[in-house]
């Protein structure tokens, strides 16, 4: 009975291990750690540093607008570039579903860089706030203070609520 069963268990391990291992259509992952960089003719034992880095510093040149430069700032700079294209491709998007995420995503990020519009309205949007603010004469509780939550849109109103230089009541 406990050959059977040890039997059945191993089978069944076989064949989840065949199942799981099916090719599929991922991208194959990058190797982790790259030889190129490395330079072999420098001594491990004398500078470990030049060894692993120094292909990679004589073949880099570090771009004049920046201090340093490395895979994180290639990371950073690749996804600024896609994010853009994501945005602008949204904003361009005429035919999306009004009300859609598409649309929406689009009109705020166009809204944002419409800088002629931001220019000529100027300070107008805040000309509430500061008409709320000059009205107190002077400030005799916390609740006297107009609440800044009221004129901002709810996304805003999110990270408000979380700022970490907010005092927690």
């Amino acid at each position: 009975m406990k050959n059977r069963i040890l039997i059945l268990v191993s089978i069944s391990t076989l064949l989840l291990a065949f199942v799981t291992t099916q090719p599929t259509d991922e991208p194959k992952r990058k190797q982790f750690i790259e030889l190129a960089g490395m330079d072999l003719t420098v001594s491990p034992r004398t500078d470990f540093y030049q060894y692993v880095n120094g292909n990679w510093i004589k073949n880099t040149e570090i771009p004049a607008s920046e201090t340093g430069w490395g895979s994180f700032n290639t990371l950073r700079n690749d996804n600024q570039k896609n994010l853009r294209e994501i945005l602008e491709a949204a904003a361009a998007d005429k035919k999306a579903a009004k009300g859609s995420v598409i649309q929406r995503v689009g009109d705020f990020f166009a809204s944002g860089m419409d800088t002629l519009a931001i220019e000529k309205r100027g300070y107008e949007t805040l000309t509430p706030v500061q008409s709320a603010i000059s009205n107190q004469p002077c400030v005799q509780s916390r609740s006297s203070i107009p609440n800044p939550q009221s004129s901002i849109g709810p996304v805003a109103r999110w990270f408000w609520r979380r700022s970490p230089s907010r005092p927690r009541r």
